[in-house]
């Protein structure tokens, strides 16, 4: 036992030594790169929402450094896309909060049905006394 608990550890610790080693010779070149990127387009543009190419676009935006616009538009992206997986992760979020409501309705029900004694009819002999459940939940379990 002891030896498979060692070699998971050797395992995981493995598995770890390459995630670090990913993470330096992927992310850190590629976090450079869009760093370089980003200091090489530093001219003022402004943006043209006009489609028909003319000399004076009707719609544009103020003029702002290229990189400016691209991590705007990154953080757009990044936020249309958060939106778009929280919108799509509703209907498990209600499903969850319903079976919570469901789970803590049973819970106190069943606080409540073990904490009430059943009453032993009257007319009950000693052994039929003896033999009766006490609670309204081994009521419930004897039938």
């Amino acid at each position: 036992m002891d030896g498979q608990v060692a070699k998971s550890v050797r395992s995981i610790a493995h598995i770890l030594m390459i995630k670090k080693w990913l993470f330096r010779f992927l992310w850190v070149p590629a976090f450079l790169a869009s760093g370089l990127f980003l200091l090489a387009n530093s001219q003022m543009v402004a943006l043209s929402f006009d489609l028909t190419l003319g000399a004076a676009p009707g719609l544009t935006t103020f003029e702002a450094p290229l990189w400016a616009w691209l991590m705007a538009m990154l953080f757009v992206g990044f936020g249309f896309g958060a939106l778009g997986m929280w919108l799509s992760a509703r209907p498990k979020r209600r499903a969850a909060r319903a079976a919570q409501r469901e789970l803590k309705a049973l819970r106190k029900e069943l606080s409540t049905l073990s904490m009430t004694p059943t009453s032993v009819p009257a007319t009950a002999t000693s052994a039929e006394a003896a033999n009766a459940p006490t609670t309204a939940l081994e009521t419930r379990k004897a039938s």
